[in-house]
């Protein structure tokens, strides 16, 4: 961008944006995770069995914790062998993508 006053003329930086939104759930809404709060042992209800489906787990610093990939699923009992903090889950199939927050007390 060129700002021009008087005879005097300067050139501001080119500078990138990144932006950031809101992850919209695109799996079906029955996905269902309890207990939440946890102890580290939890289940994930699909709703539904899938194919094929990702599960990844990351902390707030977006720190990848784990990762697995299951066929054939609907219910998934998982176990969390971190530090008590709030996680982020990511659940993908396909196309269809949702991020859930669950609590280690």
């Amino acid at each position: 961008m060129e700002v021009m006053v008087g005879s005097c003329i300067d050139t501001s930086s080119c500078i990138a944006i990144t932006i950031v939104g809101i992850i919209k759930n695109t799996i079906r809404n029955s996905i269902q995770i309890y207990p939440n709060p946890t102890d580290g042992n939890f289940s994930i209800d699909l709703g539904e069995s899938y194919k094929s489906i990702t599960v990844t787990m990351t902390n707030l610093k977006g720190k990848l914790m784990q990762s697995n990939k299951y066929n054939e699923s609907q219910l998934l009992n998982l176990t969390l062998n971190h530090p008590a903090g709030i996680y982020l889950l990511s659940i993908e199939s396909g196309n269809e993508k949702a991020v859930i927050r669950l609590v280690k007390e």
